[in-house]
Parts: structure tokens; C-alpha cells; sequence
């Protein structure tokens, strides 16, 4: 029984009160960003174990509907003829605290500026701008796909400023 109760004092002890809600919207892109969320591997875990909530993400959590979220990580650039997809950004932006242009399809438009529709499934999809251009971002991440440790620490950087003590709150500031 000793040890039992040694376990659950270091589960107390490491816990954190206040996580933030992380999501990850995605909108035409390849989910190479995504690939790079994951490729952070035991690292991206420990946030999510310890300092932030997957509350929205298509691929890894079971929600279908744009959540109340501190922090929107969004990979991929809007297509304007896909009403759902300007929609989606719009709403995103709406309810999130801080929204980030997750890789150069999001932050400046990369390779889907050149598209110039046709594609079999939907040939009416020839337009796609970066995120900025139709929401205001907080921080932009560019590369193709940008690195795992970059994703890694606006994450925590997100937490600090977020949730974090009153010093690390007041660089949100300037001050």
C-alpha cells in the first residue's frame, strides 16, 4: 500500500492544473505539417500528458465541430471557391486565442498558389490563399513541413504565455 501512495503523490506532483486546449485544423494541404506534429514523438506526448488538451484534430480526435480552443495550429491554405473551407477558417479564428499558419501552405500560399483547378474530384477548386490573407494570425511557422521542434516549442511557448507564471505571462505584454 506504501508504494501506491507514492505513485499517485508523483502523479500529483507532475500534474499540471491548468492545460491549455491545443487544436489542429487542416485545410487543403498534403498533412505534412501533421506528419511533423507526430514526428515529435515522446516530446509532443509529454505536452499532451502534462501541459495541453488535442481538443480538435481530424485525424486524432474524435471531434467534428471547431471547438473553443487556446491555441489553433492550422495546416494548409483555403480554398476560396470551398465555402466550407472559408467557413472553417473564419470560425477557427472566431474561437481560438491564438492561431497559428502551421507551414508554408498556411503562411504564404506554397505550392497551392500555382494550382489552377481541374483536378478530377473537384475541378471548380482553382483558387487558395495563405490564412493571413483572410483571418488575422498570430504566429506564422513556415516550411515545408516545418520542424518538429519548431511545432514543439510554440507549443510550449503557448503554455508559458498562456498558463504560466506571472513572469512568463508578462512577455506576452512586452513588458
Amino acid at each position: 500500500m506504501e508504494l501506491l501512495e507514492k505513485v499517485e503523490a508523483i502523479k500529483e506532483a507532475k500534474s499540471v492544473a491548468n492545460k491549455i486546449k491545443l487544436g489542429h485544423v487542416h485545410l487543403s494541404g498534403c498533412t505534412g505539417c501533421l506528419v511533423s506534429v507526430a514526428d515529435n514523438y515522446q516530446g509532443f506526448l509529454k505536452i499532451l500528458d502534462d501541459y495541453a488538451d488535442l481538443v480538435y484534430c481530424l485525424t486524432l480526435a474524435d471531434v467534428r465541430h471547431i471547438p473553443e480552443m487556446d491555441v489553433a495550429l492550422v495546416e494548409g491554405s483555403v480554398c476560396i471557391q470551398d465555402r466550407e473551407s472559408v467557413e472553417d477558417i473564419k470560425e477557427t479564428r472566431k474561437k481560438s486565442r491564438i492561431v497559428v499558419a502551421l507551414g508554408s501552405c498556411a503562411s504564404y500560399g506554397n505550392i497551392t498558389r500555382f494550382c489552377r483547378g481541374g483536378q478530377h474530384n473537384q475541378p471548380q477548386h482553382e483558387s487558395y490563399l495563405p490564412i493571413g490573407d483572410l483571418i488575422d494570425v498570430d504566429v506564422y511557422i513556415p516550411g515545408c513541413p516545418p520542424s518538429p521542434e519548431l511545432i514543439r516549442n510554440v507549443a510550449i511557448m503557448a503554455y508559458l504565455l498562456l498558463e504560466g507564471n506571472e513572469e512568463q505571462k508578462a512577455l506576452r505584454a512586452g513588458t
